[in-house]
């Protein structure tokens, strides 16, 4: 009888032993500091996230090295390009059990407007992890930037007239600073001389294109029309992919009175 109880008493040492530090940390409600983040143009929004986490081993337990903070917008085909992490969150101990993260995430502007998922994981020095998510929106930003405001077909003289001149700063090139892919409309206008002496010049007369040759380009118009093939696409991970370039042109008539000669064209990026 005496055999049996050492033996017992043996047996629940032992499996003491092995339940000690068997506690798996526990992720308590994610919080975002915002449901909602808008694009900051051409730069990034930064995403604050924290959470806290509860070890009965203890916050020494906690391998705080090992916490990570990962957004996904589940979109796999741009998974390469719109995930966004933070593998080196910061923490502070509330409590003897309890640490709370806090992880900073940074947005870049090009990516997709879309629900993203917050997937936060914590690890304890067992490799025991845990994971929780949740979710926010990025909201739409459509802006861009042009290299130049200034159509200039220069100086004109008798040996120009019947031919097509391309403006000298052509091509204008349109840098997509947020993120939508952008298709290019332009609303022309009539060119008046500021003598008002000289008759306008006619906005049928103008004309656009995406491309340095002026066959097959859009003749301007006092409505607006949509610039064919002219899209802006939207940034990725390789900087410069978002611009596009288009020209100008003059088909002058073979006759027309001297004078200096200007108008306001509107481009639109929707």
């Amino acid at each position: 009888m005496k055999y049996k109880m050492e033996w017992i008493v043996l047996f629940l040492l032992f499996i003491l032993i092995q339940l000690a530090g068997a506690a798996v940390p526990t992720i308590d409600t994610i919080i975002i500091n915002q449901s909602s983040y808008n694009p900051t143009e051409n730069s990034t929004t930064t995403v604050k996230v924290n959470f806290n986490v509860t070890d009965l081993d203890g916050t020494a337990n906690l391998n705080n090295s090992a916490c990570q903070c990962e957004f996904d917008n589940s979109q796999t085909w741009q998974a390469l390009y719109e995930s966004a992490s933070d593998t080196s969150c910061d923490n502070q101990t509330i409590n003897a059990n309890t640490t709370q993260y806090t992880c900073l995430v940074d947005m870049q502007f090009w990516f997709e407007n879309n629900t993203y998922s917050v997937n936060v994981t914590v690890k304890d020095n067992e490799t025991s992890v845990s994971n929780a998510t949740e979710t926010f929106t990025y909201t739409v930003l459509i802006a861009s930037v042009l290299d130049t405001t200034t159509i200039d077909f220069g100086t004109i003289t008798s040996s120009d007239y019947g031919t097509n001149k391309t403006d000298s700063n052509s091509p204008t090139t349109i840098t997509n600073t947020g993120n939508q892919v952008l298709s290019l409309k332009i609303t022309g206008a009539e060119l008046s001389d500021s003598t008002g002496l000289s008759p306008n010049i006619s906005v049928s007369d103008f004309y656009v294109k995406n491309d340095s040759s002026v066959s097959g380009s859009l003749q301007l118009s006092s409505s607006q029309q949509t610039i064919p093939n002219a899209t802006v696409p939207v940034e990725d991970s390789a900087s410069g992919g978002n611009t596009e370039d288009i020209w100008w042109f003059f088909s002058m008539p073979n006759t027309f009175r001297p004078g200096t000669y200007s108008g306001i064209w509107t481009l639109v990026e929707e």
